[in-house]
């Protein structure tokens, strides 16, 4: 997941749904842009779903620019194609 030309960014919250019968969430990680401690969280729920939640703890600064904020990584389960797509998005 990338931000592109964001000013005063602490976090984000989204949903992701993508087809469970051919892919399968396997985790979240970190990737650079926020700075200082952070908190990233995705919980698969329900299958099929992955509520995603990463934002600046404390006080430390907002980040500005553009970059990789994380990366969700999956494992394909089936043949075939489907779609991906993001939901209730926040950005703070």
């Amino acid at each position: 997941v990338r931000v592109n030309q964001v000013l005063d960014f602490y976090g984000v919250a989204f949903d992701l749904v993508y087809p469970s019968n051919l892919l399968t969430f396997v985790r979240a990680t970190e990737n650079n842009f926020l700075r200082g401690r952070t908190d990233l969280q995705a919980l698969e729920r329900p299958a099929g779903r992955v509520i995603v939640g990463h934002t600046i703890l404390g006080d430390d600064p907002p980040a500005s620019g553009s970059g990789l904020l994380m990366t969700l990584e999956f494992t394909p389960v089936g043949n075939g194609s489907g779609a991906i797509s993001f939901s209730n998005e926040q950005e703070f």
